[in-house]
């Protein structure tokens, strides 16, 4: 229970001034605090306060939102470094790994499952984020730098381009057999792609061919290796080659002379650009190398970078300045990682020494020794990761060179007991005068020789006399072969001086010329003899001759390759323009995304047209637009960053709507975000695809309940509708009833007009068209009423007929004549029924006084329906209609109340069915003159 003091004064966390809410926040151990930590690194407005909350945080989700949503880009740095290291296992306070394990599959942030993939303490964790990744470059880099061997193989799985799993086999080809295997079985499993990938596959067969062109393996395995090279290059279209032929072919004329034993002082242009293109890749190695790079990787390429400056003739001052600045780097990035941990100075020289040893030169005495230097410098210290790091160097180098030792050996034993039958072949090619032949098998000769060296076998007198005499022999029949040649090498002369006249294309006559020369050198290669200097030409004045001819049948060409090298100038050109656009773009402020992101495919794309520029340019043209789209699609992915916590942002708000709770109040919030999506900013296709499809599905989960809202609503307004037609239905078969029955007709009328404003609806037509129907009925009841009163008056005057004629009997004296048989209604009016009752009877005694006041009343009656029909009355009568005009005037003056016409007609219907007896001749007057008026009536 809170103490008094706290009641009345808050704890220092709640205080009202911000800093001294951040000092408690950073040292206080109160555990409300602790507890209220998420809350605070979440909503104090204080970024100081959120600062010193999200530093004591351990829990992961928390520490997400903040770093996604949080105002100050302190706290969210702060917050992603912490997430970070906990997610990856490195903190001090990282949760447990089944529960790491369970949030990196639903990670989306593209650089932090980079960052697990390549920093995750535990194994798990590396290949849970590595499931997360599908970038070849990537997944490549991971497979590099991965230290466990079973996750290093499920990573080469996920790679899925044949020239990075070419560049990896070569990578792990020593110090990986494993993964080495590996990328070779996956390259070949990808290697029937479509058409569009065949452009990745000529790339990684030049690759393939300059990685082989340098590789230390045997002669004989090199050939098996180029003839499978060579077998997959002509596979490939000719359209596709085309564009990486004179790469491939100059490294491929390298590993050509290396077989066949050519020393490299007479390279052509070919093979000196084939070296260009090795020093260009392994600049590029150089470049990708950082300060996490491992220190063998970082050895290897100075290495290499070394033999290749000792290697480089090329005179390009471009190139000799890239290759010395990357080696200078590298040399710097060495001392840089050596400083960042302690050095072993004993190990570092081992294995320096390690590497210096030459696999020709040693011997498994030496090796032994070695190895057991090491051991005894290992095992007298504790070990540090950067021990770690040259122990595996250590071992691989010391590996291959056993391997190598052993592989020498073997050879040497090989070659001394096949040289025997390898002399007798070359004696039985000398005896039959096969040059070609005979000179393939001096030279195997020459090969076993060289790989046995010293041996008693070898320096036999006799031995040495058959190599002399086979020695002689090739020289001269080499004289013979020169004779023969001479006439080949005259009709070359003829056909070379021959083209000028022929007209050909310039492509198509550098083609002949090539074929021409190639022929040349092939008669000259086939007359050349192991020992032979390279530059020995033989026949010169012919060779002049046929020099002079090509030089002359080239000239009218000259001005063709002139303007072509004018055109890929101007491509020159036009590329560095694009480069310079995209290299500014990527220094400046990017305001327009999608702009930039063109200006990124515009630089990617325009790498493929690289063949339509001068080759000297080419590479490094290619490394300028590859580094400045590079740098301006980092640029670009900041950008989308800040555009994407808007976007989750947004799809956040409109996932809190409640369409159940509030119906418009959702509905006008997700119409907001809509707005507000199209002016957050644009995003990559795909990334933009799956926001755009998650901030849909919230958008239709609120206007999916609008839509059964209305639904619901349409479906009740037509069921109302429906009602409506019901009852106007109702409405028509009331007028047809209205004919036979006013009353129910009437009854059932008013039951209609309740039930149509009980159902409610508003719709104008369905309620004029009823209107109508009702004002129908109406009608037909008050023609059916009129008809029954008009009927119940015939029937009341032809009764008062009926009554006079019965009292007639009276005046005449027939009273006893009995009244013949007539059919009377059942029901009577009262007076009417005991008038006629009475008619049946005796003439009473009073019959005159009666006939009087009857004939006065008949009189005052027939006035009173004259005036209501508008009939004049006869003259003697006029003085009575005047006294009753005056009569009712003055009634109507007092304020009177005077009854409806009808009510009043029947009134007086009622006092002439009660007038009698009437003497014959008064009821045939007042019978005549009430007659005429009902008529007009």
């Amino acid at each position: 229970m809170a103490s008094l003091k706290e009641l009345i004064f808050k704890p220092k966390w709640q205080h009202k001034n911000g800093e001294v809410r951040a000092r408690s926040v950073a040292l206080d151990t109160d555990p409300r605090l602790v507890a209220a930590l998420p809350e605070i690194a979440r909503t104090d407005p204080e970024a100081e306060v959120r600062l010193a909350a999200v530093r004591r945080l351990d829990d992961l989700l928390p520490l997400m939102r903040v770093a996604a949503d949080d105002d100050a880009e302190a706290v969210r740095e702060t917050a992603t470094r912490i997430y970070r290291s906990m997610l990856s296992g490195e903190h001090e306070r990282s949760p447990a790994i089944a529960e790491r394990l369970e949030i990196v599959p639903r990670l989306e942030d593209t650089g932090l499952i980079e960052y697990l993939a390549s920093h995750g303490r535990e194994a798990e964790i590396r290949a849970a984020a590595i499931a997360g990744i599908d970038r070849p470059g990537t997944l490549a880099r991971l497979a590099e730098a991965e230290s466990d061997r079973d996750l290093r193989l499920k990573i080469i799985e996920r790679v899925d381009q044949e020239a990075t799993l070419e560049r990896l086999a070569e990578r792990f080809r020593t110090s990986d057999k494993r993964a080495h295997k590996a990328c070779l079985k996956r390259a070949h499993e990808i290697g029937g792609r479509v058409e569009e990938d065949q452009e990745a596959d000529a790339e990684a067969l030049c690759l393939a061919v300059e990685a082989l062109s340098r590789s230390g393996d045997p002669r004989d395995e090199k050939a098996e290796r180029l003839q499978e090279l060579d077998e997959r290059w002509q596979a490939l279209p000719e359209d596709v080659r085309t564009p990486y032929a004179t790469r491939h072919d100059g490294a491929r004329r390298i590993i050509a002379h290396l077989l066949t034993g050519e020393t490299s002082g007479g390279k052509a242009a070919a093979e000196a650009r084939a070296l260009h293109l090795e020093i260009e890749g392994a600049i590029a190695d150089a470049d990708r190398l950082t300060e996490r790079s491992p220190l063998g990787t970082i050895q290897g390429v100075e290495d290499r970078l070394a033999s290749l400056a000792k290697a480089a003739s090329t005179e390009d001052p471009d190139t000799a300045g890239d290759l010395a600045a990357a080696r200078d780097r590298l040399a710097t990035l060495h001392r840089t990682v050596l400083e960042q941990q302690p050095i072993d100075g004993r190990l570092a020289r081992l294995s320096e020494e390690a590497d210096r040893l030459d696999q020709r030169r040693v011997d498994a005495a030496r090796l032994a020794k070695l190895q057991e230097r090491w051991d005894q410098a290992w095992s007298a210290r504790k070990p540090t990761l950067h021990d770690e790091g040259l122990r595996r160097r250590f071992e691989e180098r010391l590996a291959a060179l056993e391997s190598a030792v052993a592989s020498q050996d073997a050879r040497r034993e090989e070659a001394l007991e096949r040289v025997d039958s390898r002399m007798e072949k070359l004696e039985s090619e000398l005896e039959e005068g096969h040059l070609a032949t005979a000179v393939k098998a001096k030279q195997a000769v020459l090969d076993d020789l060289a790989l046995i060296g010293k041996h008693p076998k070898i320096d036999d007198v006799a031995f040495k006399g058959r190599v002399a005499a086979a020695r002689g022999r090739l020289r001269e029949i080499r004289d013979w072969q020169h004779w023969a040649n001479n006439k080949v090498r005259t009709n070359l002369c003829e056909e070379a001086e021959a083209l000028p006249a022929a007209g050909l294309h310039p492509d198509a006559l550098t083609a002949r010329l090539k074929e021409l020369r190639a022929q040349w050198k092939e008669l000259a290669d086939g007359e050349r003899l192991p020992g032979d200097p390279a530059n020995r030409m033989p026949a010169p004045g012919l060779y002049r001759r046929f020099q002079a001819a090509c030089n002359e049948a080239f000239e009218p060409a000259k001005g063709f390759f002139e303007k072509r090298a004018e055109v890929r100038e101007q491509h020159l050109d036009e590329l560095r323009g694009l480069a310079e656009r995209i290299e500014a773009a990527a220094a400046a402020e990017i305001e327009d995304a999608l702009a930039a992101e063109r200006l990124v495919r515009d630089g990617r794309r325009s790498m493929r047209q690289l063949n339509e520029i001068p080759p000297k340019h080419r590479s490094k043209m290619a490394r300028r637009l590859r580094e400045a789209a590079n740098a301006l699609d980092k640029r670009l992915d900041d950008v989308f960053a800040v555009v994407e916590r808007r976007k989750q942002r947004i799809i956040d708000e409109v996932s809190g709507l409640d369409p159940e709770n509030n119906l418009e109040e959702a509905i006008n919030g997700a119409k907001d975000a809509q707005r507000r999506w199209k002016d957050a900013g644009h995003l990559r296709r795909n990334r933009e695809q799956a926001l755009w499809k998650a901030f849909r599905a919230e958008c239709d989960r609120i206007f999916g309940r609008l839509k059964e809202r209305d639904a619901a609503e349409k479906a009740e307004a037509d069921a109302r509708l429906d009602e409506l037609d019901k009852i106007i239905e109702a409405a028509v078969a009331c007028a047809e009833q209205a004919t036979a029955d006013p009353d129910a007709a009437e009854s059932t009328l008013q039951r209609l007009r309740g039930d149509w404003r009980a159902v409610g609806a508003s719709h104008r037509g369905k309620e004029r068209q009823f209107e109508q129907q009702a004002s129908a009925v109406e009608a037909a009841i008050r023609a059916a009423r009129n008809e029954r009163r008009k009927q119940g008056r015939r029937d009341l005057l032809q009764l008062v007929d009926r009554c006079l004629a019965a009292e007639a009997r009276w005046f005449d004296g027939d009273a006893g004549t009995p009244l013949p048989e007539t059919d009377l209604p059942e029901t009577m009016p009262t007076d009417l029924a005991g008038r006629w009752e009475r008619a049946k009877g005796d003439a009473p005694d009073d019959l005159e006084a009666l006939a009087a006041a009857a004939e006065t009343e008949a009189g005052a009656l027939c006035i009173a329906f004259e005036f209501l029909a508008g009939v004049d009355s006869p003259a003697e009568a006029q003085q009575a209609r005047m006294d009753y005009q005056v009569a009712r005037l003055s009634d109507h003056m007092s304020g009177t109340e005077r009854a409806p016409r009808e009510t009043e007609i029947d009134s007086l219907l009622a006092r002439w069915a009660a007038c009698g007896p009437l003497a014959p001749g008064a009821a045939a007057s007042a019978h005549e003159r009430l007659d005429r008026a009902l008529q007009a009536l």
